[in-house]
């Protein structure tokens, strides 16, 4: 289910038994799922609480991280 939903979206993620998972989880203190964390393409944080900015907000949320780029 996750590669065909994921197949459809045009950024990156983390499969679930990826190894690098727990490095990620660590990193931005993920206390459980689902949990959107978007960065700038060189690393910086712009949101570790991105699923309920996405809920709030909608699509438009999206547009406006693609902006800051």
């Amino acid at each position: 289910m996750f590669d065909h939903y994921y197949a459809e979206m045009p950024w990156y993620s983390v499969p679930w038994k990826d190894q690098r998972i727990k490095v990620v989880a660590k990193e931005f203190k993920v206390k459980g799922l689902p949990q959107l964390i978007v960065l700038k393409p060189n690393g910086e944080l712009i949101c570790s609480n991105g699923v309920d900015l996405v809920t709030k907000k909608g699509p438009i949320q999206i547009e406006e991280w693609i902006e800051q780029f």
